[in-house]
């Protein structure tokens, strides 16, 4: 449901979105300013995909330790002022 929210949120604004997922993309259509990757977030050859960005909104598998590591990786691609 995150995916749809940023998506209409970000037509609105003209940003773009990028989402990393283990699962297949999602049916919810096509858009222009979306990015689908399939794959870890954790997984280098997934980072190295990935533009700075001015938000970064983490929603994997909330555990605390995976979500250390996610904080520790993705901490490098907000591009300031970002959150």
């Amino acid at each position: 449901m995150s995916t749809i929210g940023w998506l209409y949120a970000l037509e609105q604004t003209g940003g773009r979105l990028t989402s990393v997922d283990l699962d297949p993309k999602p049916d919810i259509g096509d858009y222009d300013h979306w990015t689908f990757i399939q794959g870890n977030d954790q997984d280098p050859a997934v980072i190295e995909q990935l533009d700075p960005a001015e938000v970064v909104f983490i929603d994997a598998s909330h555990r605390y330790d995976e979500t250390l590591r996610e904080l520790a990786i993705y901490r490098w691609l907000i591009r300031q002022p970002g959150v």
